[in-house]
């Protein structure tokens, strides 16, 4: 559809609008070209720019990089912030990322606007307004060096619009953790957490998490494929059409739950940065496919789901689980025993 400049006071036409099909050209009305009434039609624009525009204006003033110590400098616009809640250290200086630095990722979201339908008489459901998500937390470990594992962001992200739902039994975050006045936690502004991933991403650092596409679909950054690492993906066989939760891989595969009462973005994304180490050793070892068969045949036995923990600690008991990854207190990754002499085969 085209408006037509020349076609504007002409009397004898209904608008200025006219619909270009191959070589079939009708006049239109205006409501017609401006409406959207189905899925078929999708808006598009055009955008025209002077070949000679850079060369007419001045953009020496005007940074071309964002400031790298960012990464190295602790914010927080909350008024009470709690220091025992702090799970994270900046990078130093010399631990800048560069090209290939691993970092594990995990977000969590806050619910905006909910979701609006209608259920039409013929049993069908219509979408009339889609749910709408924001970024409420996100955090990034170190994912190789001595301080493997250890955060250097943990971000709570401060938002001035109404919350409709916190989400809490999926995000963890609870009514307060968003508001400079009340949250304990390290609270940043949108735009500084943009900055952050963005650095990340322009210098050529590669993620680490599991269903990583959604939540760089909803924070509405684009991160190049080959610099991502989805467990989501990695863990997969097509011929099962069934992609397996992280806190299954992390029972089945890691022998710990996660999980257990609200979701945590620093345990997640460690648990998916153990998942990648351990796809590493099952690929080294030849054993990657055979593992991925008993992963599947394993959770039709328990509906993908772990089954209830025999303790509280979050641990399967020492007496059925196998050699896999455990987490030092100070964060660090530590192999323990062989992954190629892993074997399935322990009483559930």
């Amino acid at each position: 559809m085209v408006r037509v400049p020349e076609a504007e006071k002409r009397t004898d036409l209904i608008s200025p609008w006219f619909i270009f099909n191959d070589f079939v050209v009708r006049n239109i009305s205006e409501e017609e070209a401006l409406s959207f009434p189905d899925k078929w039609k999708v808006p598009a624009i055009i955008y025209y720019e002077r070949n000679d525009l850079p060369e007419l204006l001045d953009y020496s003033g005007l940074p071309d990089n964002i400031d790298e110590t960012i990464l190295c400098h602790d914010t927080s616009i909350s008024q009470n912030r709690d220091h025992r809640l702090i799970k994270h250290e900046v990078l130093l200086p010399n631990e800048l990322p560069q090209p290939g630095s691993l970092v594990a990722i995990d977000a969590e979201f806050v619910s905006m606007q909910q979701e609006e339908t209608e259920f039409r008489s013929d049993g069908t459901k219509r979408v009339l307004r889609p749910a709408r998500l924001s970024l409420a937390r996100v955090s990034v470990l170190r994912g190789d060096g001595p301080k493997q594992g250890v955060p250097f962001i943990d971000d709570h992200i401060h938002t001035s619009e109404a919350i409709v739902d916190y989400l809490t039994e999926f995000s963890g975050i609870k009514f307060g953790d968003l508001d400079p006045h009340l949250s304990r936690h390290t609270l940043t502004p949108l735009k500084l957490v943009y900055k952050k991933l963005r650095l990340l991403v322009d210098r050529g650092c590669v993620f680490i998490g599991h269903g990583l596409s959604k939540d760089f679909r909803i924070i509405n950054i684009y991160v190049p494929p080959e610099q991502v690492i989805d467990t989501v993906d990695l863990y997969f066989l097509k011929s099962r059409q069934r992609r397996l939760s992280l806190r299954f891989l992390s029972w089945s595969v890691l022998h710990e739950y996660i999980q257990t009462d609200a979701h945590d973005s620093i345990e997640d994304a460690r648990s998916a940065l153990k998942l990648y180490k351990a796809y590493n050793d099952f690929k080294e070892a030849g054993t990657f496919d055979e593992k991925l068969d008993e992963l599947y045949t394993e959770g039709r036995l328990y509906n993908f789901r772990p089954p209830q923990p025999i303790d509280n600690s979050g641990i399967l008991d020492t007496e059925r689980a196998t050699p896999g990854y455990s987490m030092s207190p100070g964060g660090s990754i530590t192999h323990l025993g062989n992954l190629r002499g892993y074997s399935p085969n322990w009483r559930r």
